[in-house]
């Protein structure tokens, strides 16, 4: 059954009821990029632009066609001025007399040309084609940062699938590229792989601004009734007509990468209605399903990129870049036996201050502290001081429930015993078996909560530790009760650092 409401169903047949065709070629002339069915497959300008081929337009040479963007094909050209290769965008002859797709490729150019970020294709100059026929047609272009590695399209071309880590690095470059277009008060609207290049140094720029509009614009088109975007990568509130910041970039980001790693978008349908709807009402797959070997903390930001409402995607690029570094590979991921130890030792330490110093109660602030640590930080003073750290499988805290059920699973030793005096002989039995470890001498009473608390908990990590060796991620027996696993904080790059 269908998630949308009635208004919203009404939105989508209302974009959706364009016959094909008119749909292609309402799209063609505005400059959006919403595809004809099949959905994955490009507007494809007409080729009779080619007569730009072997021209000197200004200062460039134009050598070679090289591609189509949604509103004109583009060329490799010879800047003779400066002697470099660039990237020629020439508005197609037919929309020449055409006021509002002449203003549109005038907003391309300014809106992308007023960028300034390593990570977005820099703007030369613009001009207009010399008139070669009797029409009195001069088509406008503008000469762009030339980028040879061609763009990310060329992956899902080849239906290749990119290595996560990889994909990770690149989307972390994407976003920069995002963060300065946002600083210019500017939303893309078209994030997808065709419209991210890479260049010889491996680097990702974002390309074709034509579709951009000023942050808190709304998505509405020059021609009522249809949809600006891609539909295999656009954002539900694009869709809605709702006003648009840079999280609805984040959510075309999202989508565009999920099809790179998994070589499939997060969702596929007949026509681009199909699509549409499904942006507007399913809930996409995780990478895990498709590619298991991707790290859950890089599959959790995916999450967040394609969740439905803005509010609950990344509130800042800086928070996008943060999660994204935070999922890089450790060097050393998983915390082993003695490092685990040493932890606990240390932790021991202060469970013994603590009960030396307000006798009985002094356990139970103990074991709130140790709820409470792994619960909102993911560390002890033990772990602290041994940089490793208590997550969820998917990279995230753990939580109250989740600490708690750890804490209760490596304790249980000493739980269940108090728990038995507690049933079996009362409360004020319990409290005078506590109260007789603190009416010891200095060094036993040190001693009596090493003892009690500890060594049925260092039998039960014991048996923790064979059953490590049969799972990859060395996952003690309180990690399976809590869906957890400890990890070492040292990342690749500080290990990069150490080795210089």
């Amino acid at each position: 059954m269908s998630n949308l409401s009635k208004s919203e169903n009404e939105r989508v047949v209302r974009h959706a009821s364009v016959t094909p065709a008119g749909v292609a070629a309402s799209v063609s002339e505005f400059g959006a990029t919403l595809p004809s069915v099949p959905p994955d497959r490009p507007i494809i300008i007409p080729k009779e632009g080619d007569r730009i081929v072997g021209m000197e337009i200004d200062h460039f040479r134009v050598e070679r066609r090289i591609g189509s963007g949604g509103m004109g094909a583009v060329y490799l050209a010879h800047d003779m001025s400066l002697d470099r290769q660039v990237a020629i965008k020439v508005l197609p002859d037919e929309y020449a007399v055409n006021p509002d797709a002449q203003e549109r490729f005038m907003h391309e150019a300014r809106a992308q040309a007023r960028l300034v970020s390593p990570n977005i294709v820099r703007i030369y100059y613009i001009g207009r084609v010399p008139q070669t026929d009797d029409n009195n047609r001069k088509s406008l272009y503008f000469a762009m940062e030339y980028i040879n590695g061609g763009s990310l399209e060329a992956i899902v071309e080849r239906r290749e699938r990119l290595d996560p880590e990889k994909a990770r690095l690149w989307m972390i470059q994407a976003v920069r590229g995002l963060r300065a277009a946002y600083a210019a008060g500017l939303v893309h609207r078209d994030i997808k792989p065709g419209n991210m290049l890479i260049d010889e140094q491996d680097t990702i720029k974002i390309a074709d601004f034509g579709l951009a509009k000023p942050m808190g614009a709304r998505p509405s088109s020059t021609l009522a009734g249809t949809i600006v975007g891609t539909p295999l990568y656009i954002s539900p509130e694009q869709v809605n007509n709702r006003l648009l910041d840079h999280r609805a970039d984040m959510y075309s980001l999202g989508c565009a990468f999920f099809h790179l790693i998994t070589g499939k978008p997060p969702f596929e349908g007949e026509t681009a209605f199909d699509i549409i709807a499904k942006h507007m009402r399913d809930t996409p797959p995780s990478i895990l399903q498709v590619r298991p070997e991707t790290s859950p903390r890089f599959a959790i930001i995916f999450d967040r990129l394609l969740a439905k409402s803005p509010e609950e995607r990344y509130s800042t690029h800086e928070e996008l870049i943060g999660a994204l570094e935070a999922a890089a590979p450790e060097a050393i991921e998983y915390a082993g036996f003695w490092t685990r130890g040493a932890a606990v030792a240390i932790d021991t330490a202060v469970a013994s201050a603590l009960v030396a110093t307000l006798h009985w109660p002094g356990i139970v602030v103990y074991l709130t502290y140790v709820v409470l640590a792994h619960a909102y930080v993911g560390q002890t003073l033990g772990k602290r001081a041994m940089r490793i750290e208590a997550k969820r499988l998917d990279g995230r805290r753990l939580g109250l429930v989740r600490g708690f059920v750890r804490t209760a699973a490596s304790l249980w030793g000493p739980i269940f015993l108090g728990l038995t005096i507690l049933f079996t002989q009362g409360i004020s039995a319990l409290t005078t078996s506590i109260g007789k470890l603190a009416e010891l001498d200095e060094a036993r009473t040190l001693l009596g909560p090493v003892v009690a608390t500890y060594v049925l908990h260092s039998l039960l990590y014991g048996g923790g530790i064979i059953l490590a060796a049969f799972n990859r991620r060395h996952r003690a027996f309180h990690d399976f009760c809590a869906g957890s696993h400890v990890l070492y904080k040292f990342r690749a790059t500080d290990v990069s650092k150490a080795k210089k």
